[in-house]
């Protein structure tokens, strides 16, 4: 049996997901008790920034944990959520 192997991706960034036209990460706390989620917009972040290193950076306003999961998302203007 073949070892499996796993896929690599680009690291996604700021500018590449400008560049799809999303504007907004949707950061959401993972304690089991909080669950909180908050939308974030990054258009002043550098374009180089990657996505994932906004995690550790991160504190839950309503708990205060830090390292929170963090994913793009996409709205149009004026759509809700």
């Amino acid at each position: 049996m073949s070892s499996s192997r796993r896929e690599k991706f680009d690291l996604v960034t700021v500018g590449r997901m400008r560049g799809h036209g999303c504007h907004d990460v949707l950061i959401y706390c993972e304690s089991l008790w909080c669950r909180h989620s908050a939308l974030m917009n990054v258009d002043a972040l550098p374009d180089a920034t990657a996505v994932r290193s906004l995690c550790a950076r991160m504190v839950c306003t309503r708990c205060d944990q830090t390292g929170r999961r963090t994913r793009t998302e996409k709205y149009e203007r004026g759509e809700s959520r």
